[in-house]
């Protein structure tokens, strides 16, 4: 059985790094007034973006990281070596990464400095990587969260090609909740039906 992780929500995670940010490159903070900004419409979820996301630069970094250069990569280790740097340095990984609390082979994946791409790109809107406890060369498995407050995908873009897909279903092992996974390839898209209808909850992919 598989247990329900719940990992750092992608809000939640990139004000770490902005907070990291503030605190090692601010000077003086200037007053601003404060604005009500409208919610953002959340945005639909192809089919296609979701089997695509194993061809994003993200995944392919990820894919040949160790678990030791994930470390390194840790959002508040970047920014103390950016600090002490007396030249910019290029880096050969396009995110930073935070821990996952509770599991200290996993990391969640966040964009760098002025990156946004989390905003429009499911492959980077709540992503994390998973080592094995015996092998720390390379990922098992990369699994992004489907992040409700900004996407929105139908479950019958499933049911149209079902006969792609093999079908497997079951109980979370930490939780009463049960799920159906439709599994292509390496990639298994796993929803939570215990409400009657079945949302997506996160997407997981093996080499």
């Amino acid at each position: 059985m598989l247990p329900r992780i719940h990992p750092m929500r992608p809000h939640a995670a990139k004000s770490l790094v902005l907070l990291s940010t503030f605190l090692l490159f601010s000077t003086n903070s200037a007053t601003q007034t404060s604005k009500t900004t409208a919610k953002p419409a959340k945005k639909a979820l192809s089919l296609e973006q979701v089997l695509g996301c194993k061809n994003d630069e993200w995944f392919t970094t990820a894919w040949a990281a160790t678990q030791a250069e994930m470390v390194k990569q840790n959002y508040a280790a970047v920014g103390l070596r950016k600090l002490g740097a007396p030249q910019p340095q290029v880096s050969g990984f396009p995110f930073v990464t935070a821990a996952v609390r509770g599991s200290p082979n996993a990391f969640t994946l966040l964009p760098q400095g002025d990156d946004k791409s989390d905003e429009t790109n499911f492959c980077h809107s709540n992503t994390v990587v998973n080592y094995d406890d015996d092998d720390k060369a390379k990922p098992i498995r990369i699994a992004v969260y489907m992040d409700e407050d900004h996407w929105t995908f139908d479950f019958s873009q499933v049911l149209r090609h079902a006969d792609q897909f093999v079908w497997k279903s079951g109980v979370f092992s930490d939780s009463s909740d049960t799920y159906l996974s439709a599994v292509k390839g390496n990639c298994t898209l796993q929803f939570v039906v215990s409400t009657g209808a079945a949302k997506l909850y996160r997407v997981m992919y093996d080499q």
